[in-house]
């Protein structure tokens, strides 16, 4: 019986460390897009983005982690991009509570 509870208390934990989204949005021009060609990180400055997180520590740009589907990834550089030259607002969602990317805050959306 005590196995059993320790498994589930373990499963339980895990389920909550694996289900890390965004939990916060807000809505800003975008001021900076940055890529480089060692990285497949996309780096923005977006007005009005978070100046402070929990575990985060560099607040200068926020991150699309480059790790998610390429696929994916060039949607979102094209829909940065296109906002930034148009000077129009994007709504952000990002993680206000527990996940970074290196020492950045993580963007899960652009809309």
């Amino acid at each position: 019986m005590k196995l059993k509870n320790m498994l589930a208390a373990a499963f339980v934990f895990y389920s909550a460390q694996a289900s890390a989204d965004y939990d916060n949005n807000f809505r800003g021009k975008v001021l900076d897009v940055l890529t480089y060609p060692y990285s497949k990180n996309i780096l923005i400055r977006v007005e009005g983005q978070p100046n402070s997180h929990p575990l985060c520590t560099r607040f200068d740009y926020m991150v699309i982690d480059g790790a998610i589907d390429s696929e994916a990834r060039q949607l979102v550089y094209t829909r940065l991009l296109l906002a930034f030259a148009r000077g129009e607002n994007v709504n952000i969602g990002y993680d206000s509570k527990d996940e970074c990317v290196g020492s950045r805050v993580k963007v899960y959306r652009v809309g």
